[in-house]
């Protein structure tokens, strides 16, 4: 309290003498994330031209420096760039989380399934992790690296581009597996061809967007060149996931009407599963189309994008742990329709990758329940 009281009196003398009352504190360069006044023009690089005029603080990047598309320092809005993205870090670490929960409780549960969905699995984790690694640097280079120069923000982190690649195998994959459950349900190859082509395209797509981000330097480069590619990739996921959903919901429905009073109560839970869930992915990618069409300026559609692929793996996952609860719900109606599409195959060995791999909910699509090995086959 004496120190205190010292402090002030010493600063109402210097005041009165007409000095300084406190020392100066050294300021922290924040200039770039603020609209500053005439005298704080945010600092560039040398080859980046500015434009002062006195009165305003606008700071207007050259053409020959950012083609197209400008972000200047008065423009520049840390709300709908920066922040959006790092929503969508913040909630695709949250989903990742609850990956990594749902793959801890699958291999704990089903020790038994077949190794090659448990090495499906395994690799599904993996390549979240690394997507989760390219976002997480990107978000750092956007934050740290590159902190108090808003004009680097366009600069395309190859970290991001190599993200989109693993986005689109974990997409494919998981796609790609539901439409192999369309295969075992229908007997029909033409909507699961169609699904893998699909899913195959998608792939392609993804590499192709990694490559010629790796190239080019600027995100205006890459949405004036390639913006088509990127528009392509989404609807085409997005058509995929509709028309899994689709047909699931349709292959339940006709199996609905077979099944009997006991079983419909389980069919309508896998029908509202597969259309609820459905809906959550290919949402997700028709708003990352919508948003890179109307609001280029910004990363809201980064955001979208970087959240995408944990709703694929979650909602693969989510359809194997729900075997369950699923083989509790059948037990309780004592529904006995053996060999129902619904229900638990009755094999008299282990049964192989068609008949162990049902689907609860999933994500955008989903399989009937083939539901055996929890305690050995059974029947109901």
């Amino acid at each position: 309290m004496f120190l205190l009281v010292c402090n002030v009196l010493l600063g109402l003398v210097e005041y009165a003498e007409g000095g300084d009352p406190s020392p100066p504190i050294p300021a922290l360069d924040l200039k770039p994330f603020s609209r500053p006044a005439s005298q704080d023009v945010a600092r560039l690089p040398p080859d980046v031209q500015t434009i002062y005029d006195g009165h305003s603080s606008g700071c207007q990047l050259s053409n020959r420096s950012i083609p197209v598309a400008t972000m200047s320092v008065a423009s520049f809005n840390p709300h709908t760039t920066i922040g959006a993205y790092e929503l969508g870090v913040l909630v695709s670490y949250i989903l990742l989380g609850v990956t990594t929960t749902q793959v801890y409780m699958y291999w704990s549960r089903f020790p038994n399934d077949p190794p090659r969905l448990r090495y499906l699995v395994a690799l599904l984790w993996a390549l979240e992790m690394a997507h989760a690694i390219c976002i997480g640097c990107t978000l750092y280079q956007m934050t740290v690296s590159d902190y108090g120069q808003p004009e680097r923000l366009i600069l395309i982190p190859p970290s991001l581009a190599i993200a989109v690649v693993f986005s689109g195998i974990v997409g494919g994959a998981v796609q790609s597996f539901f439409a192999a459950r369309i295969y075992h349900i229908s007997k029909s190859l033409y909507i699961p061809c169609l699904s893998w082509t699909l899913s195959f395209s998608r792939l392609l797509g993804s590499i192709a967007v990694c490559y010629y981000g790796l190239r080019l330097p600027t995100i205006p480069d890459f949405e004036m060149q390639f913006g088509w590619l990127l528009n392509s990739l989404w609807s085409v996921a997005s058509a995929n996931d509709v028309l899994i959903a689709v047909t699931l919901v349709y292959w339940l429905s006709r199996c609905r009407r077979e099944a009997g009073k006991r079983t419909v109560a389980l069919v309508d839970k896998l029908i509202a599963w597969t259309m609820e869930t459905g809906v959550v992915t290919s949402a997700a990618g028709v708003a990352s189309l919508l948003c890179f069409a109307t609001m280029k300026s910004n990363y809201i559609w980064i955001a979208f994008f970087v959240v995408n692929a944990r709703l694929y793996s979650n909602s693969l996952l989510a359809s194997l742990n729900s075997r369950a609860s699923l083989k509790t719900m059948a037990e309780k109606t004592q529904s006995h329709a053996a060999g129902s599409v619904v229900g638990f195959k009755a094999t008299g060995s282990r049964s192989d990758f068609s008949s162990d791999t049902a689907v609860g909910p999933s994500g955008a699509f989903k399989a009937p329940i083939l539901l055996d090995n929890f305690d050995g086959p059974r029947a109901v």
